[in-house]
């Protein structure tokens, strides 16, 4: 099996790595895209791209997050439009699950999300390296731990959930090893059955027709065109546009740490072997054209314990 090399070309800020003009004009396309399907208009999703990269100097950054920040803001605000499409959770069985947790949720947008919906999961399990920011829908049966990044113990007992949701955050960890270890503590903490579904921006070798007819006859709002020009970029210009899109749809949060973790599909597929977990079910869904103004070139793995 090859090895895994640390992506230490990443570790600068995303806006340093942003530099092409045919990544600029994939962005605005996929942006202009959803605002146009949201209802909103196509000349705000032009000025929220070219903004950012216009004041992508150091000295601009701050003021550059806070201007696309509010530009984002008025969008969800004015939006006439929701999102038409299954939400992806949708896709796994959670008819079985006990006990769920949800590394890196802070907003308890998931956890919330399943407690309406699975009235058979007992137990939730928010973990974050910051404060929650919301309220559980069930505190009940709902607990929340602030951990220390640096710190040894993870606040679970082995061998005690059933299911694990890591949902865009091992790309923000500090380094490959800090991944790692996170996983291993997964793997102590999902009884033997139990299922961790990784969620990443990332992409694989090659998308084809297939994928999009496959996601679109799910209900997942795959685009044939935008996610082409996507994988018809150079490899370089995929990070590009991942870290750079990345940093668009974050903008309302200042605390993002940018690490630049980020790992092409099949070595997120050895780093999980690594840790003891088999692939048994993934999804890339490409670019999406679906009313969500903002949004990311997801791939989605649901791994079981080996």
């Amino acid at each position: 099996m090859k090895n895994i090399t640390e992506k230490k070309y990443l570790t600068r800020h995303p806006l340093d790595i942003w530099k092409s003009e045919e990544v600029t004009n994939l962005l605005i396309d996929f942006f202009s895209a959803n605002f146009k399907k949201a209802g909103l208009s196509q000349k705000m999703a032009r000025d929220f791209v070219l903004t950012a990269f216009a004041k992508r100097k150091t000295e601009d950054r701050e003021k550059s997050r806070e201007t696309c920040d509010r530009i984002l803001l008025e969008a969800k605000e004015k939006a006439k439009n929701g999102p038409d499409e299954i939400e992806p959770l949708e896709l796994f069985d959670f008819s079985g699950t006990g006990t769920f947790i949800d590394i890196g949720a802070n907003k308890l947008a998931t956890i919330n999300y399943l407690a309406k919906k699975f009235k058979n999961i007992k137990k939730f399990i928010g973990v974050d390296t910051i404060p929650r920011r919301n309220d559980f829908s069930d505190p009940k049966k709902s607990a929340y731990f602030q951990v220390d990044p640096k710190a040894n113990n993870f606040p679970v007992k082995n061998d005690s959930v059933d299911f694990i949701n890591l949902q865009f955050v091992l790309h923000h960890f500090l380094n490959l090893g800090a991944i790692k270890k996170t996983l291993a503590d997964c793997r102590k903490i999902l009884k033997p059955n139990g299922a961790l579904l990784l969620w990443e921006e990332s992409f694989m070798k090659n998308f084809d027709a297939d994928m999009t007819r496959e996601n679109n006859r799910l209900g997942i709002k795959t685009d044939k065109s935008l996610t082409e020009k996507f994988y018809a970029l150079s490899e370089k210009k995929r990070w590009e546009f991942i870290v750079a899109n990345d940093w668009l749809i974050n903008v309302n949060n200042p605390h993002m740490p940018w690490t630049g973790q980020y790992y092409k599909w099949n070595e997120w597929i050895n780093i999980l072997r690594e840790a003891g977990f088999g692939l048994e079910k993934e999804y890339n869904f490409g670019l999406r054209i679906n009313g969500r103004i903002k949004q990311g070139v997801h791939i989605l793995g649901l791994f079981e314990v080996r």
